[in-house]
């Protein structure tokens, strides 16, 4: 198998003490920037995940240290407008993979909240279990305790006569169905683009 990422979406990323983590949710067309500024759906799918991440981050973290550096930017990835925050924390104890990574499993930005509710319902209406798609890349550094963890959206996964690209929208409350269908075609049609731009 053979992977090809163009995801935005950064998970964690560590440097010592600090835990980092940049939940994307919100999404919009490059000429939509003021429907992103202004759409109501939009925000509240930020203020839930930003919600959730710092509760996941403040059970490894120093009570008191985390918090929201960053609030709903807005920055362009490959011809789309998503919204974005910076939530961090200092960490309880040295990194570890079993006792930080996994336990952040799975990144909230993927699963929305309630986090366990909600993955029994995805596991009881999905077909076919998800490979690659909205799990985590990444290394961490040992040596100087320093690492990168992506969040595997947008990416393409090869195998021998095939290639499966599998895309994806936050579920609310306030979705409307053909708007959400509309938003996976656009973060397709930017991967297609961005690869047809670089070959």
């Amino acid at each position: 198998v053979s992977l090809l990422s163009l995801s935005p979406e950064t998970f964690l990323q560590v440097n010592r003490e600090t835990i980092q983590t940049f939940p994307i949710k919100g999404t919009a067309a490059l000429e939509d920037d003021e429907k992103l500024h202004t759409d109501h759906k939009e925000h509240n799918e930020q203020n839930m995940i930003v919600d959730l991440m710092r509760n996941d981050l403040g059970k490894i973290c120093r009570f008191g240290t985390v918090k929201v550096a960053s609030f709903k930017e807005r920055k362009a990835h490959h011809g789309i407008l998503q919204m974005y925050s910076k939530i961090e924390g200092e960490l309880k104890s040295p990194f570890s993979i079993r006792e930080h990574l996994v336990k952040l499993l799975p990144a909230g930005s993927i699963s929305g909240t309630p986090k366990v509710e909600t993955i029994k319902k995805l596991r009881s209406l999905e077909k076919s279990r998800r490979t690659y798609y909205t799990g985590i890349a990444g290394y961490y550094n040992f040596a100087n305790n320093k690492g990168f963890f992506n969040i595997l959206i947008r990416t393409i996964e090869s195998t021998p006569g095939r290639d499966i690209l599998a895309v994806g929208s936050g579920i609310t409350v306030d979705s409307i169905p053909g708007s959400e269908y509309n938003e996976c075609l656009m973060k397709a049609n930017s991967v297609f683009k961005t690869l047809s731009l670089s070959s």
